[in-house]
């Protein structure tokens, strides 16, 4: 079973150490890496993709923001817990706005299992995500299966009531039998692709 891997961006040694510390009490088996500057940052998820990044709103000369910012371009689905000592609104409201998908006080997060909790919960949220797109989706063409097209029919008949328009396009590769018999099922599978 793989460990869950968290990146832990703070300029502040001792809150690094404190949150790995909060971070590894609650689960013993979580694979931790720092970065103090936002070039160890980019550093970082160059190499690595982490199932959580918790940071801090402020590592100067930078905030969460740009933080986030750079990691949606390498890493668009990681979740982001923004921890701060600030009290202000606003920096709340910039964390969540540029896609952190929560923010916890540091006072909140250190001494009880709450950091631990919320990334927890957000990498299984991430898991369910996945596991659901999986289903519904073909895995050679990409396409919609026939479960998530019922789930979309359903979906729309409940949102847009009795007078749903709903169309639905099938269609057949004449003859693609002989193209696996004659190429065998690779090109067969690269022809489905093509088409799809």
């Amino acid at each position: 079973m793989r460990h869950p891997k968290i990146l832990i961006v703070d300029d502040d040694a001792d809150h690094q150490a404190l949150m790995m510390l909060s971070l590894q009490r609650a689960n013993p088996h979580v694979v931790v890496s720092t970065a103090s500057s936002l070039e160890a940052f980019r550093a970082e998820i160059a190499s690595h993709e982490y199932d959580c990044v918790v940071m801090d709103y402020s590592v100067p000369p930078v905030t969460a923001p740009e933080l986030v910012r750079e990691l949606r371009k390498s890493w668009p689905d990681t979740p982001v817990l923004v921890v701060s000592s600030s009290v202000e609104q606003g920096v709340v409201v910039d964390s969540i706005r540029v896609g952190a998908a929560d923010y916890v006080s540091k006072d909140a997060a250190l001494p009880s299992g709450a950091l631990w909790e919320l990334c927890a919960r957000r990498l299984a949220e991430r898991r369910v995500q996945h596991l659901s797109r999986a289903a519904g989706t073909d895995p050679l063409t990409g396409l919609s299966n026939r479960w998530e097209a019922q789930r979309q029919f359903r979906d729309a008949r409940r949102t847009a009531g009795r007078r749903a328009n709903i169309a639905v396009v099938m269609c057949d590769l004449d003859r693609f039998k002989s193209v696996n018999d004659r190429y065998g099922h690779a090109v067969g599978d690269a022809v489905l692709k093509h088409a799809a």
